[in-house]
């Protein structure tokens, strides 16, 4: 389409709203728990609610865009965003806030599904990967700056006033997209009942071989970052006795190192292909996997032992994940929602996985993070060995 390359600036803002939403309030979680009167443990909960609505909401969201239209939908979803940020921002106990932010997990997953579903509808099957790696490099700083700007509104405002600002970006959001956003989904998939359609979607996308190839790429990039960002925080500020303001700046490695991958993939994924970029993501990942493994094991408990194979693992991760979405979503053009809310769902799964797995763990040392990185990396490469012809 030739106003693509205009549209594209509006998806990152919306595929970015769900990421703001889950990282802002991190730092308002013990004074959230003291205004509540409650445990922290209860206020932590409001996290795990946060990402299972959010992979269970990528499951129907994705095949309703292809039914209803992704620019409905997508207004559908920015809205419900905003007010269940703003019953949060009100919330009179724990409970009024773990639901709204169920629901406001289920708002903001509709940017990313359907941005993604956009794309695929946007440009052809050679850009797609490109501007799928535009898409993930942009909104990459989310996760780094939410936490960093709900800090200072927290100290300065309060912890209400950070799912104020989440209502306000969801506002603004709207009423961009209901101006400048077009419907891009012109082959409507009604013609079956609602549900028989959403049982239909997913049949015919998982009987394919290469999309379960993509989709557990997805799975292995959420298992491998999770893994880090559950694990990282116990093995530097526990074990390696790091200070919480610093270990910030050797977590950002993985932020990095994610923008390194998801550039040099924008770049070169048009002259060399998706599946090139995979391959070599699994390779980098299983090196960074047994670095971190054999440092750990040699003994180097410094966090400079773990901070370079992070940073690989975030190269792995954005050469990879652009390229296995662009995949999974170009296998059947005409599903791309449904494509790209079951690869987002099993990117969670994966994440729900890891991060299980890393609770389970001593973590006396970053051996078991180091075996989740290099094992989702051997079922990558391994996925494309067996799957992809």
């Amino acid at each position: 389409m030739s106003n693509s390359r205009l549209i594209l600036p509006i998806l990152i803002p919306a595929a970015s709203l769900g990421l703001l939403a889950s990282s802002i309030y991190v730092p308002s979680i013990p004074d959230i728990a003291r205004e509540l009167a409650v445990p922290v443990g209860l206020v932590q909960l409001t996290m795990t609610v946060f990402l299972a609505s959010y992979g269970v909401a990528m499951l129907v969201i994705g095949p309703l865009s292809d039914r209803f239209g992704r620019r409905r939908v997508m207004l559908t979803g920015i809205l419900l965003c905003l007010v269940a940020s703003l019953v949060c921002a009100a919330a009179p106990g724990i409970l009024t806030l773990i639901v709204g932010r169920a629901f406001q997990a289920v708002g903001g997953c509709a940017g990313v599904v359907i941005a993604r579903a956009m794309v695929r509808d946007l440009f052809d099957r050679e850009q797609v990967a490109r501007a799928m790696a535009i898409l993930a490099s942009a909104v990459t700083i989310v996760p780094i700056m939410g936490p960093v700007l709900g800090g200072y509104v927290h100290v300065w405002l309060g912890w209400r006033a950070n799912f104020i600002i989440v209502a306000l970006c969801g506002a603004v959001l709207f009423a961009l997209m209901a101006q400048r956003m077009p419907e891009t989904n012109r082959n409507l998939q009604n013609q079956a009942t609602l549900f028989r359609g959403l049982v239909t979607s997913f049949v015919t996308l998982l009987r394919a071989r290469r999309f379960l190839a993509y989709a557990l790429v997805t799975g292995c990039g959420g298992a491998a970052y999770y893994a880090f960002a559950a694990a990282a925080p116990v093995v530097f500020i526990e074990r390696f006795h790091v200070s919480p303001d610093v270990y910030g700046v050797y977590a950002a490695s993985a932020s990095g190192g994610f923008m390194v991958g998801s550039v040099a993939s924008s770049r070169f994924s048009v002259r060399l292909g998706a599946d090139w970029f995979i391959r070599l993501g699994g390779w980098v990942q299983i090196g960074a996997g047994a670095a971190m493994i054999g440092l750990a094991a040699a003994g180097y408990a410094t966090p400079w032992a773990v901070v370079p194979p992070i940073f690989f693992m975030g190269v792995a991760n954005g050469l990879y994940m652009p390229n296995a979405f662009a995949g999974g979503v170009s296998i059947q053009p005409h599903l791309a929602g449904a494509a790209a809310g079951l690869a987002g769902f099993v990117q969670m799964f994966g994440a729900g996985l890891a991060t299980a797995t890393m609770a389970a763990s001593a973590l006396e040392t970053a051996i078991p993070m180091g075996l989740v990185i290099g094992g989702a990396g051997l079922l990558i490469t391994a996925a494309f060995r067996i799957l992809v012809r």
